[in-house]
């Protein structure tokens, strides 16, 4: 639990890095949103020229068509198309892996200029402790639930993560 909370202050202290002093949170849920909601959602975060970070369980791996669209149409970079592999992702169903928890970010996030912030990598986070550590579906995620049922696990999905470095001097 301690790692867990670490991983969530990591991630908005690095979050915090990136973010100008007008910067916007958007949260918007429930699958595919018509192209007026998403050019609402760019102008609000500050028009074509805004670093966007989208980021979540988008249902869909990376090779599919509505990411392809969304990447496409929206200048969006998908470093998840480097993790797409047959014995590894996010989630598992029926014994095979899907990678449909993603983060996608504007090309134009760690272009230089003054912040000299760059982009590490991408990962899942599949630490043995959030795996399943017995059984037929041992190596899976260590869901909380199965149906009604309590297992007392995290979720049936592994979270990812986005690694940026900032220069010594900010």
């Amino acid at each position: 639990m301690k790692k867990i909370l670490l991983l969530i202050i990591l991630f908005f202290f690095s979050c915090s890095l990136i973010a100008q002093d007008r910067g916007h949170l958007v949260i918007i849920g429930g699958g595919d949103k018509p192209d007026y909601v998403l050019q609402k959602i760019i102008n609000f975060a500050g028009g074509i020229d805004a670093k966007i970070i989208v980021m979540g369980d988008f249902n869909d791996g990376p090779k599919s068509n509505s990411i392809k669209t969304l990447v496409n149409n929206n200048d969006l970079f998908n470093p998840m198309l480097n993790l797409h592999a047959f014995d590894r992702g996010t989630t598992n169903y029926d014994f095979a892996w899907d990678l449909f928890d993603q983060i996608l970010f504007s090309t134009n996030l760690f272009k230089k200029k003054d912040d000299g912030i760059t982009y590490v990598n991408t990962n899942i986070f599949d630490a043995d402790f959030l795996k399943q550590f017995h059984g037929k579906y041992k190596g899976q995620p260590f869901r909380t639930y199965v149906g009604k049922k309590y297992q007392g696990g995290y979720s049936d999905h592994f979270p990812v993560y986005m690694i940026i470095k900032k220069p010594a001097n900010l």
